[in-house]
């Protein structure tokens, strides 16, 4: 029988005597919650195991099963959490990044198991797991992720606890450590790399996705959702998705951003390949399942970061740059030109200049620019008293 448990014939070096040991793998101890056992008889252990292999056969056809989902797993625990006010009470944009890290975690296996994550028994994950992900996510995406992961874990742990569905919370002492706020700024060099070699490895969109955010100052995500009707030509136009979300909640008509489109963008633009107005500017180049043309969709809020790595290795670009940084970059660049804090947010959205001050980096250009102004002030009040 498929996944019967092994047997093992133990001797004991005292006595001499014979026992037979049922080992479950790690798969169905994770999934069924059993352990290693011994019986005085080979047929009770054969028995045991058995019986243990058509309760995992039985779990793995409920698993399989589209319309259900076990009330003791952790899919089981996060449909719950969704029952609850803590979840409800979520802006929409909150509920949408969450369902984003749950989907990266959950078909994670999980140590040396080969069970996914979403099938263990939500009262077996322990600390250990916990730091499995956290690690498993540093090493596939960021830092940043596998933090921000666990703190959504961790609220549903709590709410599970609060539930009676499990005892306890694996996720809260977990030492993650803070992540420091990004200083890293991208080189003009590097900037012209990433878009050369994204041309030529077939995924011009990159570049273009990379050139929006630099020139613009903005965000991935609101780049990667621009549609060609929002573009006429000299400007473009949107609102600003994580702005927009706190100024709704607030009952209140979100900003609208039009900024003009420089040169080097306009021509990009220029050479992107429009399908309708309604379409995105930012189009994946990757080919569909079983389908020989493009599939023409926008990115994900993953995916270009996926396509954007071996592009970006390829070009010996370093890989601490990332595409966020764009915007930090561009920031910096407004400010060391010697534009004021309040043109500086006319471009980046910012509604206050204590979080504008995270995304622009002190310079010793700058300093300069400022030393500058003050002595022009000087020469012009000396002029003036002449």
């Amino acid at each position: 029988m498929a996944n019967l448990p092994k047997l093992r014939k133990v001797v004991s070096k005292k006595t001499g005597q014979v026992k037979w040991a049922v080992h479950p793998s790690d798969t169905i101890k994770d999934a069924l919650g059993c352990r290693y056992v011994t019986f005085e008889t080979k047929i009770s252990a054969k028995f045991h195991a058995q019986e243990i292999a058509h309760q995992f056969k039985a779990y793995r056809e409920k698993q399989r099963s589209a319309d259900y989902i076990s009330t003791n797993s952790v899919n089981g625990l996060i449909d719950a959490y969704k029952e609850t006010a803590a979840w409800l009470e979520l802006a929409a944009n909150s509920k949408l990044n969450y369902n984003d890290l749950l989907k990266r975690v959950l078909h994670v296996p999980v140590g040396q198991s080969s069970t996914f994550f979403s099938d263990m028994l939500a009262v077996n994950v322990t600390w250990t797991h916990g730091q499995a992900i956290h690690s498993t996510l540093t090493e596939a995406v960021s830092k940043h992720c596998a933090n921000h992961t666990c703190k959504v874990l961790r609220a549903i742990w709590f709410q599970g606890a609060n539930l009676g569905l499990v005892k306890g919370n694996p996720f809260s002492k977990m030492g993650t450590s803070h992540t420091r706020p990004r200083e890293v700024l991208w080189e003009d060099k590097y900037i012209h790399k990433l878009i050369d070699t994204s041309d030529k490895m077939g995924y011009p969109s990159i570049g273009t996705l990379a050139l929006l955010c630099y020139e613009l100052c903005q965000r991935p995500g609101d780049m990667r959702q621009l549609t060609w009707d929002q573009y006429d030509g000299r400007k473009i136009r949107f609102r600003q998705e994580k702005t927009s979300n706190k100024f709704i909640k607030g009952g209140h008509t979100p900003p609208l951003m039009e900024l003009d489109v420089s040169g080097w963008l306009k021509e990009r633009l220029s050479k992107v390949e429009r399908f309708n107005s309604c379409d995105n500017i930012v189009v994946y180049e990757g080919r569909g399942k079983n389908r020989s043309r493009l599939d023409k969709r926008p990115y994900t809020r993953w995916k270009y970061n996926e396509i954007r790595r071996p592009i970006q290795k390829a070009a010996g670009i370093p890989m601490e740059l990332q595409m966020r940084d764009f915007r930090r970059t561009g920031a910096t660049e407004i400010a060391e030109s010697g534009a004021t804090e309040d043109e500086l947010r006319s471009v980046t959205g910012h509604q206050s200049r204590e979080v504008l001050s995270i995304y622009v980096r002190p310079s010793v250009k700058m300093a300069a620019t400022a030393m500058g102004k003050r002595e022009q002030a000087r020469l012009e009040r000396q002029n003036a008293n002449l």
